[in-house]
């Protein structure tokens, strides 16, 4: 098989464009992930660029495969079929920022890009996560939750923002040795949806046991922000309340409010359709609204509305060992569907990490 790496500058991302994105768009939904994140930044032009980008062709030369990190990011692989692992993993054998911060997909696809590396490297693969990525059956709407949902206006910007900030530290607490992402929403930052219940004890305070994060950027690439869960302004990193959701929506992003009274209690993101598939998340509820019901009831609330944009498909993710929210998603209408893995490569103890390729504009 040939693999073909291209520049990241704007020749080098539409060629990569013209052979990859219709192999993304065949499985829009495995592929969620990458497509949402290329769309929001087609749109803004904000977040992490591009660092490497990939095809995999056979031997008459057909595109059989596409990869592509954000820079920071991990390498996303749901569009890397097993039998092209190889061939990348040798390409990218030199890639630091691989062994900083691995790759992620569905699982069988990020086990056979590790079977493809390690053979080489002798790094050890850390699982950090494991998410469900759950698709819409049949919306079942809850009943008898408080308030009505609307849609964010700038006013509601440095609530968000705040929620926002919180939401990443919640994140950070519940998984601590995980490399903690930039607390930027998109493309593709932290991500996903996870709801407020009774019962949800085994959650970190504020923080809804079953919501997990996109595959984040590197350690140490968000100055202030560490695995202890604190949690950054705009001066660091973190989002700009003023801003806040007018960078949502210059994004694509839809961000609906959840309010009981004219107080707003919860929030949840629509993604906006990309290939047809629309993604909830983030959905968050503070600590002192839970219990309550409104999260289930804005991922509902926000449902509707990626169904009234267009959306063929509405897909979540949740942690696979979070039991609680996989039985409240499977309540409102979502299907259970398929494991994705986030995987980092750490150095072998007797073997120094590789050097960053030095081939300019590939990341």
């Amino acid at each position: 098989m040939d693999v073909r790496r291209y520049d990241t500058d704007p020749a080098g991302l539409a060629a990569w464009h013209e052979l990859a994105l219709p192999v993304l768009a065949a499985d829009p939904v495995v592929n969620t992930f990458a497509l949402t994140a290329l769309a929001e930044r087609a749109r803004s032009g904000a977040g992490p660029a591009p660092a490497t980008l990939a095809t995999v062709h056979d031997d008459g030369g057909a595109t059989v495969a596409a990869a592509l990190r954000f820079a920071g990011h991990g390498l996303q692989v749901s569009a890397l079929p097993a039998g092209a692992a190889d061939a990348l993993a040798a390409e990218l054998a030199g890639d630091e920022p691989l062994w900083r911060r691995g790759a992620f997909g569905p699982v069988e696809r990020v086990a056979a890009l590790v079977r493809a590396r390690v053979g080489g490297t002798g790094e050890i693969p850390v699982t950090d996560i494991e998410m469900r990525l759950w698709t819409l059956g049949t919306l079942v709407v809850p009943r008898g939750v408080a308030g009505t949902a609307r849609a964010a206006t700038d006013a509601d910007g440095p609530l968000l923002a705040r929620w926002f900030r919180g939401f990443v530290a919640d994140v950070a607490a519940d998984h601590p040795g995980r490399p903690v992402p930039v607390p930027v929403p998109g493309p593709d930052g932290p991500d996903t949806a996870g709801p407020d219940d009774p019962g949800q004890d085994r959650a970190a305070p504020g923080h809804a046991r079953g919501t997990v994060p996109d595959p984040g950027p590197d350690p140490g690439t968000a100055p202030g922000h560490d695995r202890g869960g604190s949690a950054p302004g705009p001066g660091d990193g973190g989002p700009d309340p003023a801003r806040f959701v007018a960078d949502e929506r210059a994004a694509g992003r839809d961000p609906v409010v959840w309010e009981v009274d004219g107080t707003p209690v919860a929030f949840g993101v629509t993604r906006l359709p990309a290939a047809g598939v629309a993604r909830i998340g983030p959905v968050y509820t503070p600590p002192e609204h839970r219990n309550h019901g409104y999260a289930p009831a804005v991922t509902a609330a926000c449902v509707r509305r990626a169904l009234a944009a267009g959306a063929r498909e509405v897909v979540l993710f949740t942690d696979v060992a979070a039991d609680v929210p996989n039985r409240i998603y499977a309540r409102i209408g979502f299907v259970p569907g398929g494991l994705h893995r986030e995987v980092r490569f750490e150095p072998a103890p007797d073997r120094t990490p590789h050097a960053a390729p030095t081939t300019t504009g590939r990341g």
